[in-house]
């Protein structure tokens, strides 16, 4: 059986958040030096003694599964690389919570019902819940508004400018929240993807910059952060056809 990648990402807040969707998408595996372990302790209220828990990969493939045992259940890795992976309530596809695979022990919250998933437990997941919980009622707004657009039948011009307007207004202010989050997370594993997957280079660029600085070192010698370094210094390079000399100049200033 084989998960959508779109089902992967409902977590907290009772949503479908178009953040994770996207950052799972691209992110896949980010690669580290250590082959570390990790763990997951979870507790799922209101599920019954036998219910199936499927581990699920960046790929929608369940690599593993678990039972509810009194209300408890865990799965344990060993990797060598920072992942997404999801735990599913078979039953319920809708019922799952997302995790990075970060070493340590990664508690999670399962209930009855889907939606009300928690993640926490290490650095990284604490600041992955936190960063939901924030975006969140944004992606409720964004909700609200792609509901009235497509009840509108008025054929209003302006008014679906209007709401177009306010549905751009609020992507900026997810942006902007997810850049806090980066900034606020440069020292660990989310940071690190929101910086390498989900802020446009080519529109903040001195930011990213400015991100790279802070990162840790062993951060900073990974081949996404090396390529971003790359990318930065190439567009700081003057093309060769924007460079003129004075001589240059004065003569293409006589033949005008």
């Amino acid at each position: 059986m084989k998960f959508s990648g779109a089902l992967k990402c409902r977590n907290t807040g009772g949503l479908l958040s178009v953040f994770l969707v996207v950052m799972m998408l691209l992110t896949a595996c980010q690669q580290n030096s250590d082959g570390l372990a990790w763990q997951v302790e979870g507790t799922a209220a209101g599920l019954a003694d036998g219910d199936m828990l499927l581990l699920v990969d960046i790929d929608g493939e369940a690599i593993d599964s678990t039972t509810v045992s009194h209300g408890k259940f865990s799965f344990t890795g060993t990797t060598d690389s920072v992942c997404f992976y999801s735990v599913y309530v078979a039953k319920d596809e809708m019922n799952s919570v997302s995790f990075l695979t970060e070493p340590g022990t990664i508690e999670i919250t399962l209930t009855e019902k889907a939606g009300d998933a928690k993640v926490g437990g290490t650095v990284a997941n604490d600041a992955l819940q936190e960063l939901v919980e924030t975006v969140n009622p944004y992606y409720e707004r964004i909700e609200e508004l792609e509901q009235a657009l497509f009840q509108d039948t008025t054929r209003n011009t302006e008014k679906k400018w209007a709401l177009m307007e306010r549905y751009a207004q609020i992507a900026e202010e997810i942006g902007l929240k997810v850049r806090e989050a980066a900034e606020k997370n440069a020292d660990n594993e989310l940071g690190f993807l929101l910086l390498t997957k989900f802020i446009d280079l080519s529109e903040y660029a001195d930011f990213v910059k400015a991100l790279i600085a802070r990162l840790p070192e062993d951060y900073c010698r990974r081949q996404q952060v090396m390529a971003l370094k790359k990318l930065l210094n190439d567009s700081e390079e003057p093309m060769e056809a924007d460079i003129q000399t004075e001589e240059e100049k004065t003569e293409e200033e006589a033949l005008q």
